[in-house]
């Protein structure tokens, strides 16, 4: 998991227009993060417990990155109810 006040690692992901977005293009603004499986360097994957069995998968997580490329906040096991005031409350 990426500590709050540690440099964001760098990214590069497809966009939704089927570009590529990176964090570099992102220098100066503020990112928020919302995890699914695939970016591991943020430890958005790793070790869980559902029903008292261990298991690989998706640690939903969601990262703030501020306008310097540092990580400004972490929300690990993010439930969904109330997040998004919540990550709005952190900008």
């Amino acid at each position: 998991m990426v500590e709050e006040g540690a440099k964001a690692p760098a990214f590069t992901l497809e966009a939704d227009d089927g570009g590529k977005v990176s964090l570099a293009d992102l220098e100066g603004k503020k990112v928020v993060l919302y995890f699914y499986p695939r970016i591991k360097a943020y430890g958005a994957w790793g070790e869980k417990n559902m029903y008292g069995k261990k298991m690989e998968g998706i640690l939903r997580t969601t990262v703030v990155i501020d306008e310097d490329g540092k990580v400004a906040k972490v929300f690990p096991k993010v439930k969904v109810a109330g997040h998004v005031e919540e990550v709005l409350a952190a900008l």
